[in-house]
C-alpha cells in the first residue's frame, strides 16, 4: 500500500506540473487544412501528457519498485558505470554488431549474449581508452552480486536505432568488465509496455537481441523488479490517478 501511494503521488505530481504550464501552440497549416484546429489542439495536449509520462515517470517508478524488493542490494538511477574500456573490446563489439546487423532480418547470425560476453572477456587486454562515463538509466545489484544495467526505452523506438542499442548494451558490459574482469553483468533494454498487445512484442528489429537475455517488455520488466503482479498493480495506480484527476485532465485536454 505504501509503494502504491508513492507511485500515485509521483504520477499525480508529474501531471499537476504539466497542467500548470501553458501549452505551446504551434502552427500546422497543412494539418489544420485536414483536421480542425480544436481536434489538433486536443491531440497536441494528449501527446504532451504521453511525452511527460515517458520521460519523467517510468524511470522513477522503476527505482521505487526495485527499492521495495529485498532481492536488490543496490538501486541507482542515471548511474555512471565507468569511463575506461579496452581498445580490443571496442573492436570486438564493432565486429559482433556488424555480424548481426548485416544478417538481420535473415537471421543468419543469431544473437547469443553468453557467447558475446565471452568474446568480450577474451579481449580484456592491451591498451585502455578513456571514454565519456557510461550512464545507465537503472543500475541494480542483487544479493549474489550480479549486476543489472537497464536502458529504458519508449514503447516504439525508431527503427534505425536498434543496432545502436545493441552496441550500447555490449559497451556497457565491456566497461564493467574492464573495471572488474570477474564481474557478472547483465545489460538489457526495458520497454515499459507492449503497444502491440495482446500480440507479442515482435518488431523485426528485436532480432538484434538475445531475448529474453537482453530485452524485457511490460510485465517481464516490472515483475522482474517487484515480483509477480507488479505490472497489474502499476496499472491500478494509473487508473486511480486517472479517476482522481479526471476533471483536471479533461480541462487540460479541452483547453
Amino acid at each position: 500500500k505504501k509503494l502504491k501511494k508513492e507511485i500515485c503521488e509521483l504520477v499525480e505530481n508529474c501531471l499537476t506540473k504539466k497542467f500548470c504550464k501553458k501549452p505551446k501552440q504551434s502552427k500546422k497549416p497543412f494539418h489544420f487544412a485536414l483536421i480542425d484546429k480544436k481536434r489538433m489542439k486536443m491531440y497536441s495536449r494528449i501527446h504532451s501528457i504521453n511525452t511527460s509520462i515517458g520521460q519523467s515517470v517510468f524511470e522513477q517508478i522503476a527505482e521505487l519498485v526495485a527499492k521495495s524488493n529485498s532481492d536488490f542490494t543496490t538501486v541507482r538511477r542515471q548511474y555512471p558505470v565507468g569511463d575506461k574500456i579496452y581498445n580490443a573490446c571496442r573492436t570486438e563489439i564493432d565486429d559482433i554488431v556488424y555480424e548481426i546487423k548485416t544478417t538481420v532480418p535473415d537471421k543468419v547470425t543469431v544473437p547469443d549474449k553468453v557467447n558475446e560476453i565471452m568474446r568480450i572477456k577474451n579481449k580484456l587486454n592491451g591498451e585502455k581508452q578513456k571514454i565519456t562515463p557510461a550512464k545507465v538509466d537503472l543500475f541494480l545489484t542483487n544479493t549474489n552480486g550480479t549486476q543489472f544495467l537497464f536502458d529504458l526505452k519508449t514503447a516504439t523506438p525508431n527503427k534505425g536505432d536498434w543496432g545502436e542499442f545493441k552496441h550500447t548494451l555490449l559497451e556497457w558490459a565491456a566497461v564493467v568488465l574492464t573495471s572488474d574482469a570477474n564481474a557478472t553483468v547483465n545489460t538489457l533494454i526495458a520497454i515499459p509496455y507492449n503497444p502491440y498487445a495482446p500480440k507479442p512484442y515482435q518488431p523485426w528489429q528485436i532480432d538484434y537481441f538475445d531475448v529474453p537475455q537482453e530485452l524485457k517488455v511490460a510485465a517481464d520488466f516490472w515483475d522482474f523488479l517487484g515480483g509477480k503482479g507488479t505490472y497489474t498493480g502499476l496499472l491500478d495506480c494509473f487508473k486511480k490517478v486517472g479517476i482522481d484527476l479526471k476533471r483536471k485532465i479533461d480541462r487540460y485536454i479541452d483547453g
